[in-house]
This record gives structure tokens, sequence and C-alpha cells, in this order.
């Protein structure tokens, strides 16, 4: 737990950037956008690859050890994915993108959502007659 000192240092603002991490990690979200990394390219990754990459990002490593079974690592990295973009950043960009990232996962299955609500009221309305 965070001392009460540590608590208000965390939401001010960053001092090389200027920046609270939320406003970098949107920063970071509005920059993904800008180079094609929209809704319709996020769209085309549905089985996870967003959050998978996020944890990467956020654990700094391609990967996870699973120590309740094998011990083995498991590679979360999508495979489609150049692995050498994750040890180009420093700690702190490696976050900021895995926020960014699950900022993506968390549009994209807002998207989902609602256009499946959007689908099922379209087909209880062609349903229904007038």
């Amino acid at each position: 737990m965070l001392k009460a000192v540590d608590q208000k240092r965390v939401g001010t603002t960053h001092r090389t950037t200027g920046k609270s991490p939320l406003e970098m990690i949107a920063t970071e979200r509005q920059a993904q956008v800008a180079m094609g990394y929209d809704a319709s390219h996020d769209d085309q990754h549905a089985a996870g690859e967003l959050a998978a990459a996020a944890a990467c990002f956020a654990l700094g490593s391609t990967d996870v050890t699973d120590a309740k079974e094998s011990g083995e690592a498991c590679n979360l990295w999508p495979a489609e994915w150049p692995r050498e973009i994750l040890g180009e950043n420093t700690r702190m960009r490696q976050l900021v993108v895995a926020g960014a990232l699950i900022a993506a996962e968390i549009e994209r299955l807002q998207r989902a959502h609602f256009a499946a609500i959007d689908a099922a009221q379209q087909t209880t309305l062609d349903t229904l007659e007038f």
C-alpha cells in the first residue's frame, strides 16, 4: 500500500513530460490511432491479442511463467507482432504502451458489446409484425 505522501505523487505530472500517467496513456493511444491502429484495425484482433500484448508490455517480457502447473514459460506475445518492439522501450514507456493497449482492448470490447445489442434489437424488430 502506498504511503499518503506517495499517493499524492501518483496523480501528479511526470517531471520530464509534464503529463500525468493517464495523460501519457491517452497520448499514446491517440498516437496509435494516428498510426493506423484504429477501431477497424483493433477489431481484427478479437482473440485477445491486444490484452496479451499489453500484459507483455506491463511485465516487460514476452514470456510468463506458469508457476502452478509445469513452471514453463508460455508465450503471450501475438505471433504476427515483431518481438523487438518490446525491448526497444524504457520501463516507463513499456507501461504507458501497456495502458494504451488495455484502453484499445476495452474500446474493442465495448464496440463488440454494443454491436451485439444492436444486432439483437434488429432481430427483434425484424420478427415483429406491424
